[in-house]
């Protein structure tokens, strides 16, 4: 048990590093996770990797009605399911993760998420499989619960296994 322990503080700690490096990239994509927050990696029921976001949306995310880009919510879903399936393999392989890229990206919106808006992303692997990998994403509103996006991704596997590199 304690050995099982030690392998979730230390995938923990892998992937807010890996946040970390992603919120500090100087491109374009990276400038929506900026003051994103991960709060808890847990494990959902079948015990597939949960992880759990905050973040408060910038002026910068907004469109020209003042709520959050639509661009900007898939490119959060893409960030958030991409460290969950991470973590996933991780906590399963005893450190080490494939690299994946995206198939398909897709999200709805139920409320748009206004500046200044604080909202909580629940990011999931829900399936990680030998060549693909299914995420998915809900976003609520932090102060009412309201959900304000889904979202799914699905992800190829690639051959290579290695540990994170940062």
């Amino acid at each position: 048990m304690a050995h099982e322990h030690e392998r979730h503080d230390h995938v923990l700690a892998t992937v807010r590093d890996i946040g970390d490096a992603l919120s500090s990239l100087p491109l374009l994509a990276s400038d929506c996770m900026r003051g994103t927050r991960l709060v808890a990696l847990t494990r959902d029921a079948s015990g597939r990797a949960l992880l759990e976001f905050r973040l408060v949306v910038r002026p910068e995310h907004a469109n020209a009605a003042g709520v959050l880009f639509g661009g900007h919510v898939a490119t959060i879903c893409d960030h958030v399911t991409s460290m969950a399936v991470t973590a996933d393999e991780l906590l399963r392989s005893g450190g080490h993760a494939r690299d994946h890229v995206t198939m398909n990206i897709n999200f709805n919106c139920m409320s748009a998420a206004a500046v200044g808006d604080e909202l909580r992303v629940v990011a999931r692997a829900d399936r990680v499989g030998g060549a693909v990998a299914f995420a998915s994403m809900e976003a609520f509103d932090a102060a009412t619960g309201a959900l304000r996006y889904t979202a799914t991704h699905v992800k190829r596997l690639l051959k290579s296994t290695r540990a994170p590199k940062l």
